[in-house]
């Protein structure tokens, strides 16, 4: 075989090859050792901010969080810098508002998070210190991690808030061409898995989530290009979207704060499940007869959807419905991940799946465990049917 192609002259480095730079393959092997592990223990610090409510410090409040981790992999211009600068900005019109007298009804709580590129460790300490309060009192978390990396809204929320994410999002303009956000956006709303830090929230205390950021091609992830320069080049140089992602954040955050009623919309978590349940039927076919009874779990939809489409003046009914849907004894094989509607994947990374432990019992052909987990979930929406 013939020698490789010439490697391009900004390829060359600075060693003296015989046969100069080239581009392979090659026949020759290589052994890389690297050494750079570093393995001292530092503190993790998150920084929490109280914007106090009506009812402040008393078991009336029903707080609203907020959050954004602010460690990066390098310079983290989207991931994280661009939400921490919409959080920035927000915290700085509700400083405004409240100098002007404005008290919101519901606490906000801003939340910035340390730890989170480790393994979300700043978020989840928070969460599981902080378990009793926040599972007896809080009432949504909203986190933005990649806040800005395109023109493209894209939401992952507990479908509760699907309907005022909306509605916010119809209010603000988009900066390309003074029509709404939901106009370019059209209100698709996708399941959480994991991957942030809404995790400890949704996953393992039933708090209504949502995740928002403005998409886009995003080539430099994790890298040492995700930089301000990339920013102001290529991400958002005008940065107007960063303007409008802090305005729908924050418009989204003070719809609920302040509603006298909740904008919670457990319709169209109705909705989503008897779509998911008849994806499932589907998926269980290769079942062996009578193996798994779907029967209980159609039955508590139908009550969901009922007791959904007659509505709900009690805010605690709204927002604590979430938390029916937790397992005390979590998920099989990950008894921390409680919720039983949707979490990450066992094996599908950050990505969502719905009704999880069926789902993933369905397709492992564990039939007794798919049946078991259908018999939790149909138990924990009748839960959140009364």
């Amino acid at each position: 075989m013939g020698a490789s192609p010439a490697a391009p002259a900004g390829f060359h480095g600075g060693l003296s090859l015989p046969g100069g730079y080239r581009l392979g393959p090659s026949a020759h092997a290589a052994r890389l050792v690297v050494h750079n592990r570093e393995s001292r223990a530092t503190p993790i610090w998150n920084v929490i901010a109280h914007l106090p409510g009506r009812d402040a410090g008393t078991p009336a409040d029903r707080p609203v969080l907020l959050g954004n981790h602010r460690d990066a992999w390098v310079f983290g211009a989207v991931d994280p810098n661009s939400g921490t600068a919409a959080m920035l900005e927000l915290a700085r019109g509700l400083g405004a508002l409240r100098r002007a007298g404005w008290v919101p009804r519901r606490s906000i709580v801003l939340c910035s998070w340390s730890g989170e590129e480790y393994g979300l460790l700043g978020s989840t300490a928070f969460g599981e210190l902080n378990a009793r309060w926040l599972s007896g009192q809080a009432v949504a978390y909203l986190n933005v991690d990649e806040g800005v990396s395109g023109g493209m809204l894209k939401v992952s929320a507990s479908l509760s808030l699907a309907a005022v994410i909306r509605q916010a999002a119809a209010d603000v303009q988009h900066p390309s061409d003074g029509r709404s956000i939901l106009a370019h956006w059209g209100g698709d709303v996708d399941l959480l898995g994991s991957g942030s830090d809404y995790t400890v929230f949704l996953d393992h205390l039933g708090i209504a989530s949502a995740d928002m950021q403005m998409s886009g091609d995003y080539g430099v992830y994790h890298s040492i290009y995700d930089s301000f320069d990339w920013m102001a080049t290529q991400g958002d140089p005008s940065f107007q979207l960063h303007v409008a992602m802090a305005r729908l954040w924050g418009l989204v955050a003070l719809r609920i704060a302040d509603a006298p009623v909740l904008p919670f919309d457990h319709a169209e978590q109705a909705r989503a499940l008897r779509t998911q349940l008849d994806n499932l039927q589907r998926l269980a076919a290769a079942a062996p007869p009578g193996a798994m009874h779907f029967e209980p779990l159609a039955a508590a939809v139908a009550a969901y959807a009922a007791a959904a489409a007659a509505g709900s003046a009690d805010n605690d009914a709204l927002a604590f419905t979430e938390r029916r849907f937790l397992s005390d004894t979590g998920l099989p094989r990950r008894p921390w991940f409680k919720h039983l509607l949707q979490a990450p994947g066992l094996y599908l990374g950050y990505t969502a799946l719905a009704l999880p432990g069926v789902a993933q019992a369905v397709d492992d052909a564990d039939w007794g465990t798919a049946d078991a987990q259908l018999g939790a979930a149909a138990a924990a929406v009748t839960r959140a049917a009364i």
